[in-house]
């Protein structure tokens, strides 16, 4: 991607405010499309006539040295700020609560949690009101279909999907794209949200609770926070495997049981009482990653269902997202993994897509059925980044009586000369030794013959034509 590129992100959440904020900082022209009527997403602030209360995210944490820089920039902006809770755990409803034992340095957004998204959202154009609900690649960009408004004019050289895994699915799958069998692995889970006005003499002994019996698992008191203004209000989160088996209950009878499950180790009078349900609360299976992106025709999806369903893991996705549309990935080259590559895996297809970028497109031609014959009895390996993108990939064909071919190489472009190929030879090698090879052949170009020979392979007979230019077999005897 150049500057200027013209970028759509998909979701006004934390992680796409935060991702349309880098690139739009790193010189992208970016778009932010959102069908709520505000920003945040599960960063979100209940409001009533006299009453706020956040009903979504409860508090973040900052464990990585980037988040925490972005942190800072928030406490100094005014929209975050520490919360310095009493903060205990109720394990059973007969039994007296006891302190977390944990020094666990906890933060919110300042007066309310939605306020760093409405900070990051505040330097950005923002359309609010727009249900992106489909999506389709012409030959000159991506062109957005909203609900009720139809095709939009506007053309996008990439489209970042900063939604929950379903969401996600439903407009991948306009596309046929091949994240689409990706993202369905990973499984994410509702919470129903009970917010309450309490007598005003209720107080537990502490401001918040992690409660581990029946169906709540957490309860907090909003007016602990800092800066918090209206009301007294108490909020319940009911855990995941209650709330799924209560998904389509009537809110009556959630308010019921949840406020009886509460008076069980708390006994209070509950004077009103309001609740919510969040169908994509957190991610039971997630991906490990930090985000999914395609190069080849601009589509990118980041968000904390990938790898951490926290507040810093929805922010480091989005940033590590922009941080490879820009050509500029955070991960040192050096700080890598090599790895083995399992056939039609989500790294097989990114490895498809490295070598048919590296091998085929520079000869105008694509990856075809001669380059992928055999490959599902083929060994296949890899080097990744620490956000598990794919660097480097070779493949291995067992040509038997303990012979094998290296096939098809490749390294980004960005991260050759830099000694990758040589380590990723090297760990296969060991690999082969390992299983009893005696012999190493591959067909080289004639411009890496050099290459080759420092790593111990010799020149075999004549040069010869394939795939239009030259090669020459090398062999290596172990």
């Amino acid at each position: 991607m150049q500057d200027k590129t013209k970028v759509a992100i998909i979701g006004a959440g934390i992680s796409g405010l935060a991702c349309a904020s880098h690139l739009q900082a790193k010189g992208s022209t970016v778009r932010v499309f959102d069908k709520s009527a505000g920003v945040g997403g599960r960063m979100s602030t209940r409001r009533g006539p006299t009453w706020q209360c956040d009903h979504g995210a409860q508090y973040f944490t900052a464990r990585s040295a980037r988040f925490r820089a972005e942190l800072a920039r928030w406490e100094a902006a005014g929209v975050a700020g520490r919360w310095a809770a009493r903060i205990g755990v109720i394990d059973s409803p007969q039994g007296p609560w006891r302190e977390t034992g944990a020094n666990t340095e906890r933060y919110v957004g300042v007066p309310s949690m939605t306020a760093p998204a409405q900070f990051l959202a505040a330097s950005l154009p923002v359309q609010l009101d727009t249900h992106v609900d489909d999506l389709r690649r012409e030959p000159s960009g991506w062109r957005l279909h909203a609900l009720g408004q139809g095709w939009q004019d506007d053309l996008y050289d990439a489209v970042v999907l900063a939604l929950p895994a379903p969401q996600s699915k439903i407009l991948l799958a306009k596309t046929a794209h091949t994240f689409l069998g990706i993202v369905d692995e990973v499984r994410m889970r509702p919470a129903w949200a009970l917010m309450m006005h309490c007598d005003e003499s209720f107080d537990p002994g502490f401001d918040a609770a992690f409660v581990n019996c029946g169906p709540i698992r957490w309860i907090a008191r909003n007016m602990s926070k800092p800066q918090r203004q209206g009301e007294d209000v108490w909020l319940l989160h009911a855990n995941a495997q209650w709330s799924e088996a209560h998904l389509d209950a009537q809110p009556s009878a959630v308010i019921k049981i949840l406020i009886e499950a509460l008076q069980e180790f708390c006994p209070v009078l509950v004077r009103t009482s309001v609740v919510h349900r969040w169908r994509y609360a957190d991610t039971q299976t997630s991906l490990g990653r930090d985000y999914l992106w395609d190069a080849r025709i601009g589509l990118g999806l980041c968000g904390d269902w990938l790898k951490e369903a926290k507040v810093e893991g929805a922010w480091r996705s989005a940033v590590c997202l922009a941080d490879a549309m820009t050509g500029e990935l955070e991960n040192n080259c050096l700080d890598v993994e090599l790895i083995s590559i399992e056939f039609s895996s989500f790294l097989y297809e990114s490895a498809l897509v490295l070598r048919n970028e590296i091998l085929r497109k520079p000869l105008g031609r694509s990856l075809d059925n001669d380059d992928l014959n055999g490959e599902s009895e083929q060994l296949h390996y890899g080097i990744i980044c620490q956000d598990r993108t794919l660097v480097a990939c070779v493949s291995v064909k067992n040509n038997g009586d303990k012979r094998y071919k290296i096939r098809q190489m490749a390294v980004s472009e960005r991260f050759q000369g830099k000694g990758l190929g040589a380590k990723l030879l090297a760990h296969v090698e060991r690999e082969l030794i390992a299983g009893g090879a005696k012999k190493i052949s591959l067909h080289a170009r004639e411009s890496a013959i050099t290459f080759y020979e420092k790593l111990g392979f010799s020149c075999c007979g004549e040069l010869f034509d394939e795939v239009g230019i030259s090669h020459i077999k090398m062999d290596k005897i172990i």
